[in-house]
């Protein structure tokens, strides 16, 4: 049951806090909700246009067909053009369906397009991903890449994605599911 003004349901699987206080089960959501998961916790959201998942270690906060991603990663399954923003970048389907992830850790900002194409903004610039595709950059736009300043899609070697050691590290989850294809939260989802 969707409470009056509620943009998401969340359900929690283990230690997951609203704005500092842990949740006992599911809750409602508004704009400017914060949402964290713990070590080994998930959450699963449900809005009237899109299906989104957090694992654990990640922070988010919601806003009107919006998630802010602070850290960590978020996994999108929408049919409205729901969109997630990673310091500087907005991430949306071009055609307003699509299912996509994106990962936020350290200095660095990773989108990986499961279903759909999608556009990557940052200020007035914007790329382009198709579906089954994957693309990196710092987290900060001004931190540079090869060419003087802003994003720089992940460079592929034989269709294998090379991206930066901290990627690495942050992707031990998010390529595992990647490539499964599997949703990794086990909450029920019912929009």
């Amino acid at each position: 049951m969707w409470a009056a003004g509620s943009t998401a349901m969340v359900y929690p699987v283990g230690t997951v806090m609203l704005n500092g206080n842990r949740m006992a089960g599911a809750t409602a959501l508004f704009p400017g909700d914060f949402v964290t998961t713990s070590g080994g916790a998930l959450a699963s959201f449900a809005t009237p246009g899109a299906k989104i998942s957090i694992t654990s270690d990640t922070a988010v906060k919601l806003q009107p067909k919006a998630i802010d991603l602070q850290n960590g990663l978020v996994t999108v399954d929408t049919k409205a053009g729901y969109s997630t923003n990673a310091g500087s970048y907005t991430v949306v389907p071009s055609a307003g369906a699509g299912k996509y992830r994106v990962m936020r850790k350290d200095n660095e900002v990773i989108v990986a397009s499961l279903e759909g194409p999608l556009v990557v903004t940052w200020g007035s610039k914007s790329e382009v991903l198709k579906s089954g595709t994957t693309w990196a950059a710092p987290a900060d736009p001004a931190a540079g890449g090869s060419q003087g300043g802003g994003a720089q899609p992940a460079a592929k070697k034989g269709g294998i994605i090379v991206i930066g050691a901290a990627s690495a590290a942050i992707l031990g989850i998010g390529l595992a599911v990647l490539v499964s294809g599997s949703n990794p939260v086990a909450s029920p989802i019912r929009p």
